[in-house]
């Protein structure tokens, strides 16, 4: 077997990597019919039976040097791979330091070896941290052509679209790598998360389901994904599956006071919070109500939970007060305002202007006014509990002004009629007031 010099400044350069032209005998100037020509007659001679390990290195050396670009990636990594390898290793310890240092430094690398996957697939990494996603997706897509089956560059390559907000084309490239391994977990992960987005809630959960089931068990790092198909059930209103997955989160968080357990419990919470900002005040409650099954004791958790649940329970009764019809007046839209509000600079303002409302109605209807109190207490408790003081001064206020309107009522009724007298009294002659006119005025004038 014979074998050319490729020109390289360093001969060592050539030892990390076999010699596929010395395999198949062939010089490095050789042609695609020469190297073909050289594989079919060396598998003649050596059978794979008796010969194993040459018929394995005959069929690498094959279809690396029958493909162009490989043969190219090959040839470049033989004259300069020690060189290209100083950059790129360079290039990875300057990742969290330099970005931009080590982006120069992977475009000298690819320079020097246009065809070598290895400094692509860094440089569209790091070109994905600083957000520059455009110039990723492009090496991504130079990386696919020749790797049409790598599932885990179709992966990122979905990835940098997604966060391109392309999501049609993300979806596209994550069937792709799951046609390849439809068990490629980290696929059906951000494809049930694309599903969710397009609030194809009930199919996002069959996906996680089947990323979920993909080792068989279920243990702690299955916790975000439990998290997320709890909140899908909740959400579609499969009540039966949503307490189901309940108890399978449960089951992985640990049963310990431990950071492990605290950590997933405030992930609960801010879920929770996530649903309590978007109004699925019921969906958060349930959250709520599991994160506080795992605070074991942790104040700052027990703290956090209480601090929510009531948060979403004030606002939850506030959004149903709104749309109840058996409540008006001032001490609903205070209320109402108080809760649902979203400019605190103007809510002071707003909520005097109400509360002077609500002195007139108590001198205009105090009996609605002690009506409503004991209402809002009866249907809306939490409301009524944090606003008891202010109730309380309403209800005895009304109260109060009821009674005196009582006594004045009384007062009036024991009074004679005046209403059907005529001016001057009783003793006025009969007629009313026009015999009172035709008899010159006062009676008793002379």
């Amino acid at each position: 077997m014979s074998s050319t010099s490729s020109g390289g400044d360093n001969p060592e350069d050539k030892s990390a990597l076999p010699n596929h032209y010395e395999v198949l005998g062939v010089d490095e100037e050789a042609s695609e019919s020469d190297i073909k020509s050289a594989y079919f007659r060396l598998v003649r001679e050596y059978r794979p039976q008796e010969n194993p390990e040459d018929f394995q290195r005959f069929n690498d050396a094959s279809a690396t040097l029958s493909d162009p670009r490989r043969r190219g990636a090959y040839d470049q990594n033989r004259r300069n791979g020690r060189r290209m390898q100083v950059l790129v290793d360079q290039a990875a310890n300057s990742l969290d330091k330099d970005p931009q240092k080590a982006i120069a430094l992977l475009k000298n690398a690819i320079a020097m070896a246009p065809d070598v996957p290895r400094p692509r697939a860094l440089l569209a990494q790091v070109l994905t941290r600083i957000e520059e996603y455009e110039g990723a997706e492009k090496q991504y897509r130079w990386l696919i052509r020749d790797n049409p089956r790598d599932e885990t560059i179709r992966f990122k390559l979905a990835r940098c679209l997604w966060l391109q907000e392309r999501l049609g084309e993300a979806e596209a490239e994550l069937r792709g790598a799951l046609k390849v391994n439809a068990r490629y977990h980290d696929a059906l992960i951000l494809l049930s998360r694309l599903q969710e987005i397009q609030e194809q809630n009930a199919l996002a959960a069959q996906t996680l389901e089947q990323a979920i089931a993909n080792d068989n068990r279920e243990n702690y790092a299955d916790t975000d994904a439990l998290l997320r198909l709890f909140v899908l059930y909740l959400l579609v209103g499969d009540l039966e599956e949503a307490a189901h997955t309940e108890q399978r989160l449960l089951a992985v968080i640990p049963g310990d006071a431990s950071p492990r357990t605290d950590k997933a419990v405030k992930r609960i919470l801010r879920r929770a919070n996530e649903l309590y900002q978007a109004e699925k005040f019921q969906s958060a409650l349930r959250l709520v109500d599991c994160a506080a099954q795992r605070t074991l004791g942790s104040p700052e958790a027990t703290e956090q939970a209480e601090t929510l649940y009531r948060a979403v329970t004030l606002r939850n009764e506030a959004r149903q007060l709104q749309a109840d019809r058996l409540a008006e007046g001032a001490l609903k839209a205070y209320l109402e305002l108080r809760y649902l509000d979203r400019a605190p600079e103007t809510l002071r303002q707003k909520l005097d202007v109400l509360l002077s409302r609500l002195m007139g109605e108590i001198a205009l209807k105090p009996r609605e006014i002690v009506g409503t109190v004991d209402y809002l207490r009866r249907q809306y408790p939490t409301i009524a509990a944090e606003q008891e003081r202010l109730l309380a001064e309403l209800y005895d206020r009304a109260t109060k002004r009821i009674v005196a309107n009582a006594a004045r009522e009384a007062e009036n009724a024991a009074m004679p009629d005046q209403r059907d007298l005529p001016p001057g009294g009783g003793g006025a002659k009969r007629g009313g007031l026009l015999g009172w006119l035709r008899g010159g005025g006062d009676s008793n004038a002379k």
